[in-house]
């Protein structure tokens, strides 16, 4: 309720308006909307803990059948046709693309884990990315660059995931000669915007959204490997750092994937 005194001109009041507004329906709103982020995060909690459990104990079943797999090549070899030798490398290839997605699903389970961020030397932390990844940079001929990289607040672990798996990404689609990629840097006001470019096959439009989605893939196993997870992964570990993240892409020509980190 307002109430509106009206003056005379000796600065009395001599009436007086009151306006009232109903808020009962509106409150009720705010308290249904506290309960439903509340829920929202137990239910995001669960989940997170549901995946990691499953994750987890889905590894040594795997790695059972992996090896009774191998160890029935090894004392069965001699008995084996090339039609059961063909069985036995699809098995053990099956087996080790089910390990690489619940590593991936592993890693993407525990982006919200709750870590500390502290004070990150992405110069450094690109430096030891480009050594892990030197044999595959050598393999492939590519020529990898950078501008100066700043000082961030993240988590260590997370910010390498981004940057292996958007370089990764970069070595991996690519044309018929060597690719180049460069990682650059722009500072804003209150964000630095990172930017990983490369010369490679390039997204068309209509596919720009789809890719930071869980499981999406543009391409079948046999023409490039992977479980589709690496830009979810991304997208979760720039937006858990508070940033944002995008792409711009011209078929054949290349793309340049960018997010930002607040500072």
């Amino acid at each position: 309720t307002t109430i509106i005194p009206f003056l005379d001109e000796n600065g009395s009041s001599y009436r007086y308006v009151a306006i009232r507004t109903e808020v009962t329906a509106h409150k009720k709103l705010e308290a249904k909307m506290e309960d439903q982020v509340a829920e929202l995060a137990r239910s995001n909690d669960e989940l997170e803990q549901f995946a990691y459990v499953v994750t987890h104990d889905l590894q040594e079943p795997l790695r059972a059948i992996t090896s009774f797999v191998q160890l029935l090549k090894k004392y069965c070899n001699d008995r084996l046709d090339e039609r059961a030798n063909d069985l036995i490398a699809h098995a053990v290839a099956g087996a080790n693309r089910m390990q690489m997605l619940i590593d991936d699903l592993l890693t993407y389970a525990q982006v919200n884990s709750s870590q500390a961020m502290i004070e990150v030397n992405c110069g450094q932390l690109l430096s030891n990315i480009l050594i892990d990844l030197s044999i595959v940079i050598d393999e492939c001929e590519a020529t990898v660059t950078h501008d100066k990289l700043p000082v961030v607040k993240g988590i260590p672990f997370q910010l390498i995931q981004l940057f292996t798996n958007l370089i990764n990404n970069a070595l991996k689609f690519k044309r018929v000669y060597p690719p180049k990629v460069h990682v650059g840097v722009k500072e804003n006001l209150d964000e630095w915007v990172f930017a990983i470019t490369d010369n490679g096959i390039g997204i068309e439009e209509q596919y720009l959204d789809r890719i930071f989605r869980v499981f999406q893939r543009l391409h079948s196993r046999k023409d490039y490997s992977g479980t589709g997870i690496g830009l979810a992964i991304c997208k979760k570990v720039v937006e858990h750092h508070g940033g944002r993240i995008w792409v711009e892409s011209e078929p054949n020509v290349g793309s340049s994937f960018y997010f930002s980190i607040p500072k």
